[in-house]
């Protein structure tokens, strides 16, 4: 249609207005889209790490100068307590990787039942891992600081002496870092069998006070040194990512009122530079809806190609500001999900369209006569 054409016509004859009204629309929907995916890379690590991966309640650490007599003592208090579901042996030991710091090595005395609380599967395709003697998996956070994949070696010190294993595989994993090993593989480098010093609890009720008389009983048995509540460390690190939510919401406030700005400060321009133009098809007999939409749907048009660019580079964005954004020990999730690029889009499209509906009532007042009285 003809309108249709002057529409193609005006948009090339503008050429630096296209281009700045681009820029601007993609920069703000790329900053928009980074927000969203920040707070949903924050928002999964609760859901993911404490959910899916770590499917346990309780950790019981024990003294490591305890002894056996120590441990079948704290097992058979598990045994009898009604809220201890189920209880796994784990023998833990920190050690040091350049560069990285403390990691946390464990070996898990029943390789099959610690599966079931403890998720060891691929980032990408959630594929399940098996713990075999054939090397160690370690964690994917681990994995980018140490440089280290699976068909790598992996050196740690054992009784003094440093030995070697295979990494077999690189596991899911969103805070600290750890190497699984199985007792067999353990036995064999250090020739000794692991020494167990550590409980994994699955509970039946994880009410405050249920784990306080837990806790208590517990704690008051000789050689137990600690324990940690799974609730107590999601709730913990929870109010730590609500404090973050402050600074993305910032940056998704700031992004919507660029998106505003710019788009109202270049129609603005457009429509003072085109105010004869505007005049004069309001004297060929324009009603103010038509008038609207003859510099309205460059605006609208230009926007749909700004989101989409904006939405390409908002990928990219995200992506450099979590790797910047993360420490060493918090991986932060890596995949933008759907509502993301919805919601950056639509918040972009609406201030275009609240800039629109302002400016419609600057076109109406646009005098005729006095507007193609002045000089050109």
């Amino acid at each position: 249609s003809f309108t249709k054409k002057v529409t193609v016509r005006n948009l090339f004859r503008y050429k630096k207005r296209i281009f700045m009204t681009i820029l601007g629309i993609a920069g703000c929907t790329a900053l928009t889209m980074a927000g969203f995916g920040i707070y949903s890379s924050i928002s999964v690590i609760l859901d993911k790490q404490y959910s899916e991966i770590f499917n346990y309640d309780l950790i019981v650490a024990l003294d490591s100068d305890s002894g056996e007599y120590t441990l079948e003592q704290v097992d058979k208090a598990l045994e009898e307590d009604e809220n201890a579901k189920e209880n796994i042996e784990v023998y833990m030991k920190s050690i040091s990787y350049e560069g990285i710091g403390d990691t946390s090595l464990m070996v898990p005395k029943d390789t099959e039942r610690f599966a079931e609380i403890v998720t060891i599967k691929d980032i990408n395709t959630g594929e399940r891992y098996k713990l075999t003697d054939d090397g160690v998996i370690i964690t994917e956070r681990f994995s980018e600081l140490s440089g280290l994949s699976a068909g790598d070696e992996f050196t740690f010190t054992c009784g003094g002496e440093k030995m070697t294993a295979k990494i077999t595989a690189v596991a899911e994993n969103y805070t600290l870092h750890f190497v699984y090993m199985t007792e067999g593989l353990y036995e064999k480098l250090c020739g000794a069998k692991p020494a167990y010093n550590t409980y994994f609890t699955v509970m039946n009720d994880t009410g405050e006070e249920a784990q306080k008389e837990l806790g208590e009983k517990l704690m008051a048995m000789e050689g137990v040194q600690a324990l940690s509540f799974v609730k107590d460390t999601r709730e913990s690190f929870g109010n730590t990512v609500k404090n973050l939510n402050y600074v993305v919401a910032l940056i998704i406030v700031s992004a919507a009122a660029l998106a505003f700005v710019v788009l109202y400060n270049l129609t603005n321009i457009n429509i003072t530079e085109r105010i004869r133009e505007i005049a004069t098809i309001k004297v060929l007999g324009f009603y103010d809806s038509e008038v609207s939409a003859y510099v309205f749907r460059e605006n609208i048009l230009l926007t749909l190609i700004g989101d989409a660019v904006g939405l390409v580079a908002g990928i990219w964005l995200h992506k450099f500001v979590i790797q910047v954004a993360q420490t060493d020990s918090v991986m932060f999730g890596r995949n933008l999900p759907f509502w993301c690029f919805a919601a950056a889009f639509v918040m972009t499209v609406i201030f275009a369209l609240m800039v629109d509906f302002i400016m419609h009532f600057r076109l109406k007042k646009i005098s005729m006569v006095e507007s193609l009285k002045s000089v050109e």
